[in-house]
Formats: structure tokens, sequence, C-alpha cells
């Protein structure tokens, strides 16, 4: 082996004087301060785990909170198509009811001229005249009837809006997955602003001016409002308008979001 070294130099010679040397002197603090270092590491790692798994949560409810408004959308355009489909059968349904009443009257009538028909006497001209006169008239109804096709032989048929088709078998799913990182100092800009009046009830004691301390969106595009000047939480529609209110005893602090 000492052959192959082109210096070869003893562990005990090397080790000479280590106790003085300042690397050995400041050993045990490097390997804290490393072990430190890695617990900070560690622990910030196991944060980032946390967030990362909050994150994941979040969107995946997006992305079911998207996919339900997408079906709720589907279906309401469905119960449109329904809603047609249903009318359009009815009408036709009651058309063919009421001539299928017509054949059975009609039935019924020549049914009942056949018979006075032969039990008229040979020698009654008037009656004779009478029963021609019927016959006539039942034919002209029948004719008129006949006549009547614009109800035969319908069938429905649903022909798919093509656009709709057109566009799921483009998309590739319901949208982008992207990751971003927090910018602690990131300027958030706002670019417009819109006034909206919560008041609910313009004849109560509620201050004109509202604090609003929290709001949270809810999965129906709906929102919560907490206002601690008027001590109670409001619920807004799509259009911001409130649809209930909760009042307490005293003015909320905070609100959050708690899924289940």
């Amino acid at each position: 082996m000492y052959r192959i070294c082109e210096q070869v130099v003893r562990i005990d010679e090397a080790a000479k004087g280590i106790y003085t040397e300042g690397g050995f002197r400041e050993l045990s603090e490097n390997i804290l301060s490393r072990c430190e270092k890695i617990d900070t590491e560690h622990i910030d790692m196991e944060k980032e785990l946390e967030t990362l798994q909050s994150s994941y949560d979040e969107t995946l409810a997006e992305i079911a909170s998207f996919q339900k408004k997408m079906t709720n959308a589907v279906e309401k355009q469905g119960h449109c198509s329904t809603s047609e489909l249903e009318t359009m059968f009815t009408c036709l349904k009651g058309t063919c009811t009421n001539e299928i009443q017509l054949h059975t009257e009609l039935d019924k009538r020549y049914k009942r001229l056949h018979k006075d028909l032969q039990s008229m006497q040979q020698d009654s001209e008037q009656l004779a005249f009478i029963l021609c006169g019927k016959y006539d008239e039942l034919t002209k109804e029948t004719d008129d009837l006949y006549e009547r096709k614009d109800n035969r032989e319908i069938n429905f048929r649903f022909q798919p809006e093509a656009s709709m088709l057109q566009l799921l078998s483009e998309l590739g799913s319901l949208g982008k997955i992207q990751t971003y990182r927090n910018n602690p100092n990131q300027v958030i800009k706002v670019s417009d602003l819109t006034k909206h009046d919560i008041s609910d009830h313009p004849d109560t004691d509620e201050s004109p001016t509202a604090t609003i301390i929290g709001i949270c969106e809810l999965t129906d595009s709906q929102f919560i409002i907490a206002d601690s000047s008027n001590k109670n939480a409001k619920l807004l529609g799509h259009s911001l308008k409130v649809l209930s209110r909760q009042n307490f005893p005293s003015a909320p602090n905070q609100m959050c979001n708690v899924s289940a």
C-alpha cells in the first residue's frame, strides 16, 4: 500500500498539537451550531409540509367547488331541455288524446245512425232524408278529422349543443395547477373600488358606518362579513345584497372559515 502513495503521513505525527489548534477548540461549538441549524431547518420543513398540505386541501376544495358549479350549470341546462321536451310532449299528447276521443265519438254516432237506418220504415221518406243529412254531416266531420296530419308520425330527437361538446372535448382538465412562492414584500395595488350598501334594515338603529373585521367566502360564492361596530354578521348573496343577519351581544373580534 505504501508503495503507491507519493507521501505517507502517520496519524500520530498528524495529530501532534491538535489540542492547541483553534479548530479543535471550536469543534464542540461548531457541532452544536450545526445541530441547531439542522433542528431549525427540520422545524421549518415541518411547517413547510403543513403549509403544503393546507394549500393542497384548499386547492382540492377549489377544484371541487368549481366542478360543482360546472355540474350545477349543466344540470340547469339539462332542466331547460327537459322542460322544453315535456312541454312539447304534453301539447302533442293532448292533441292525440282529443283526436282519439273524436274517433270514439264519431264511431258511436255512425253506429247510432246505422241502427236508426235499420229500424226505419221503408215508406218514411222524411226520416230517410234526415238520416242522409246526418250521414253527410258525419262524413264531413270525419273527412276534416282525417285531414289533420300535423300530429302524425312525430318522434322526438335530441340534438346536443355542438359548441359545448367541442369545448369539452378540447379541454384537458377543469383548469391549470400552478405553484407559487409567498412573497412577504409583495406590494398589492388596488386599481378599482366599488362601494356596496350592506344595510338590510334602514329603520333600525344600525350605524351607517360598518367596521368589517373579517370576510369569509363560502363555496357557493356567497360571503359572510363580520361587523364589529354593529355587533353582527351578515350573509351576502351573489349580488352582495344582505340575505340574513346574526346579531351578537358583543362586538366580534375575528372570524375564520372552518371546513368540515
